[in-house]
């Protein structure tokens, strides 16, 4: 069985603004208007929560399990 040849290299050129310029853009105009960009406060929680759940899971080879009542990782 011959080996498969690689593929050719590909390169993509980025279109727009930075993207973490973008959100720090977002993020400063927030707080000079008060009002969220894309969503509030405890959306963006509910997001990192999930995030942060998976990398502990990850880090100590366990299930870690959401306390919806507490809004907290369960003990």
């Amino acid at each position: 069985m011959q080996p498969r040849p690689a593929a050719p290299v590909q390169n993509f050129k980025d279109e727009g603004p930075e993207p973490t310029q973008a959100h720090f853009g977002h993020f400063f105009e927030s707080i000079r208007t008060r009002r969220p960009y894309w969503e509030d406060a405890v959306a963006g929680h509910h997001a990192a929560s999930c995030a942060h759940l998976i990398n502990l899971s990850a880090k100590q080879k366990r299930l870690v399990e959401w306390d919806f009542a507490k809004d907290d990782i369960r003990a």
